[in-house]
């Protein structure tokens, strides 16, 4: 199994990201489920539900091989719904347009050794 590209907050590092994720939080949820063949109304619909939305980020752990429980899945769409969609937007690739790969990566990494080290 392997693990997410980017940790929770990694969306952060982009400013697009961050702002979209913020902003329009369907409109990502809708493409993370149209990249793994899901309807992208319905699941844009459902992005504030955290228990739905946490069944599509259970579909995508899976499709990507990602370790990870259903719960945990429920607590990050309930505790950080922007963070939660765009970790799965980098993840699943559905919104490359969005992201600029040196930042992205620099940035996440940066943020996540200082998450780390609190």
């Amino acid at each position: 199994m392997s693990d997410w590209k980017v940790g929770l907050f990694g969306c952060i590092s982009s400013l697009p990201m961050m702002l979209a994720g913020c902003f329009a939080t369907p409109l990502i949820q809708g493409k993370n489920a149209e990249s793994i063949g899901e309807d992208a109304t319905l699941w844009a619909m459902m992005t504030y539900a955290p228990c739905i939305s946490a069944l599509l980020r259970q579909q995508i752990r899976k499709k990507h091989g990602i370790d990870g429980e259903l719960w945990k899945d429920t607590l990050f769409w309930c505790c950080c719904p922007c963070c939660a969609a765009g970790q799965e937007a980098i993840q699943t690739g559905s919104i490359d347009y969005l992201l600029d790969d040196k930042a992205l990566n620099e940035g996440a990494q940066k943020y996540d050794q200082d998450i780390a080290r609190t």
